[in-house]
């Protein structure tokens, strides 16, 4: 199965936006948990985020997944995450791409448990590009799918580690969808997330 990152997130982005903000949060929380291990590599490449505050933002929301009355110790987090955004131009890594959309991934399910979503409020293509991105550049050297996109596209976005992320952000979006209470899921998705996160 192959197409756009767009066209392969587009049947979970569309389940997304039938649930509620903690559903949304959860769902975002397991991309950027399966993200987490790039981005913790691009950590130590980079001499990045030292004190691992993006691991310590991410564990408040799971956290607060789990107790609602912990959502507001997440307030302060919004500034947190702005500086815990590696900008490209910085850094010449592999991992950029991944470091980013782990980092965005968090943001969004912060807003969605801060009740402040914005339009790009859904997941599932940030989780693929960051790995669709890394797979790309362990396999061409490049970033992007390089000068011919479209056969190159496809061959990154069919790679095992791409499909697999697809696979887990339907087995999520199906978890989510057959509870009324997060909190009764968010062990067994952040236990998932973090057994199938991205090496």
């Amino acid at each position: 199965m192959t197409g756009s990152v767009e066209e392969l997130t587009q049947e979970v982005s569309t389940r997304l936006s039938g649930l509620e903000a903690p559903q949304n949060a959860a769902f975002s929380a397991a991309c950027a948990e399966r993200l987490m291990p790039l981005y913790l590599d691009f950590c130590v490449e980079q001499s990045w985020d030292d004190k691992q505050q993006l691991r310590g933002v991410l564990d408040d929301v799971w956290s607060a997944l789990l107790d609602a009355s912990q959502v507001a110790r997440l307030d302060r987090a919004i500034h947190r995450l702005e500086q815990l955004v590696p900008h490209a131009d910085d850094f010449n890594s592999a991992l950029i791409t991944a470091a980013q959309d782990c980092v965005i991934c968090t943001d969004i399910a912060v807003r969605w448990l801060l009740g402040r979503p914005t339009e790009f409020s859904v997941s599932p293509g940030y989780a693929v590009e960051g790995i669709a991105s890394a797979e790309s550049a362990r396999r061409t050297g490049y970033l992007s799918f390089g000068p011919a996109p479209d056969a190159d596209e496809d061959q990154i976005l069919g790679l095992p580690a791409v499909q697999n992320e697809l696979a887990y952000q339907r087995q999520d979006v199906e978890t989510l969808s057959t509870t009324a209470r997060v909190a009764d899921v968010t062990d067994e998705i952040r236990r998932r997330a973090h057994r199938n996160g991205h090496k």
